[in-house]
């Protein structure tokens, strides 16, 4: 029974340390699970605040070195770097506290300026500038040499500065001498010119001379022929009845006026050599058929007509200018100067016309009267003569008389001189030979009057 007792006590015992040891070995493992915990807290909270100064990833070779740099320094890496800062705003602009901003504005740089391209443009510039001070420099020297030479021209001229003058008087007295020779020449060759010219001016003056006695001999030749065409005159006069003025040209008159359509019909056609397109001018009697007393140009009549159509004995004409309040009516009479049922008459067209009224007479003018009169029914005689069989002299502009001529004028003077007064000579004489020949005489105003023409 005592034996059993014992070993019951020491397995007792034994349960009893074991659970004492158990219990041991868990306190010793909760209390290190709880170091461990605060542990890794501790390290977390480290490495969140070493990773707000630098990542992981940025923990290069560069970074280490930064730190040994650092280490070496026996400086944090916070002072390491503050130190660096300082020394380079120091070294930018002397101020160890300047900002980044305060350098680019002490080294005039805009954002995103490079400071070594900036540094590479000033080293740029300075061996520029250093390049041109040194030409100038050498140019410099070149004008001091260049300037000891002309100290040393100065020198040797004055230094024969007495000679020279001596030969410079000499050379002006020889000028002198020159210069009055020279004006003798000039006067020598002025006087020459002046008789040149003197002996010119006798030649054109002994030339116009000589050509207006031509022109005296032509009139006197003239004269011969006007006796003649005088003479041829008269001979025509016993078969021929010749009008003495436009007056007398009644060529027909009005049979018919229909109605209101400005339409008239007049008793010459085909067989009277009416052709379409001629024109008449339209008079109550051949009494009206006369020049203003005030003026001497010949009036128009009550209207103008323009033959449309043409029958045997009766033609068509249309009104193209009528007097208002003074309408054609039957029996008035109608004429054209240029043209006659029974007769064609003859025309010399002289000069030049103003026909469109612009001012500028013209051969074009001349022409076109010249075309009016043969579509007409007249006949045309060429050349500047009067013949004896002429019935109308139809002038154009008067042309003016020239100026007198100056004393120096020139060949070309001479010649528009000679021409305009033989054109007013021609002119003159013309009028003058119809006049007395009793031709009748027609300018523009009256053939346009007289033929029944509109301007153009």
């Amino acid at each position: 029974m005592a034996r059993s007792s014992g070993a019951g006590t020491g397995v007792i015992v034994a349960l009893v340390v074991s659970v004492v040891c158990n219990l041991g070995l868990l306190t010793i493992t909760f209390m290190m699970y709880s170091g461990k915990a605060q542990a890794l807290e501790n390290e977390a909270r480290i490495q969140s605040d070493m990773n707000a100064f630098v990542t992981n990833a940025e923990r290069t070779d560069a970074f280490e070195r930064v730190m040994d740099a650092a280490k070496s320094e026996r400086k944090s890496l916070y002072a390491f770097l503050d130190g660096r800062r300082e020394a380079i705003a120091s070294f930018v602009t002397g101020n160890p506290n300047a900002g980044l901003a305060d350098m680019q504005s002490g080294l005039g740089l805009q954002a995103g300026d490079v400071v070594r391209n900036t540094v590479t443009d000033l080293r740029r510039e300075v061996a520029a500038t250093g390049n041109e001070v040194s030409s100038l420099e050498r140019q410099l020297a070149d004008a001091r040499t260049e300037n000891q030479e002309l100290r040393d021209r100065v020198d040797q001229i004055e230094s024969m500065g007495d000679e020279r003058v001596a030969q410079v008087t000499e050379e002006f007295d020889g000028y002198k001498t020159a210069a009055v020779r020279y004006e003798q020449e000039v006067e020598d060759a002025v006087a020459a010119i002046e008789e040149s010219r003197a002996r010119l001016d006798r030649d054109y003056r002994n030339r116009i001379t000589e050509l207006q006695a031509r022109l005296d001999q032509a009139n006197e030749d003239n004269s011969v022929f006007r006796a003649q065409i005088e003479e041829l005159r008269r001979k025509t006069e016993s078969y021929r009845v010749k009008p003495q003025n436009p007056a007398e040209l009644v060529d027909g008159r009005v049979v018919s006026v229909p109605g209101s359509g400005g339409q008239i019909f007049i008793d010459l056609g085909r067989n009277d050599r009416v052709v379409p397109g001629m024109t008449f001018e339209v008079y109550e009697d051949a009494a009206s058929i006369r020049p203003d007393p005030r003026t001497g140009e010949y009036v128009r009549g009550k209207a103008s007509v323009e033959i449309i159509r043409v029958g045997a004995d009766t033609s068509a004409a249309r009104i193209t200018r009528e007097i208002p309040g003074r309408p054609v009516v039957k029996d008035d009479v109608i004429a054209n100067a240029v043209f006659n049922p029974d007769y064609r008459f003859k025309f010399l067209v002289h000069g030049l016309f103003d026909v469109n009224n612009d001012g500028t007479p013209s051969v074009a003018d001349a022409d076109y009267v010249r075309r009016r009169v043969i579509e007409w029914g007249g006949e045309l005689v060429e050349g500047g003569e009067l013949t004896g069989d002429l019935d109308f002299l139809v002038l154009g502009e008067q042309p003016p008389t020239p100026a007198p001529l100056p004393l120096d004028a020139g060949p070309a003077e001479i010649r528009a001189y000679v021409q305009q007064k033989t054109a007013r000579d021609v002119y003159d004489r013309l009028f003058d030979q119809a006049s007395r020949a009793q031709i009748p005489v027609l300018n523009w105003n009256r053939f346009e009057t007289l033929t029944g023409m509109t301007s153009r």
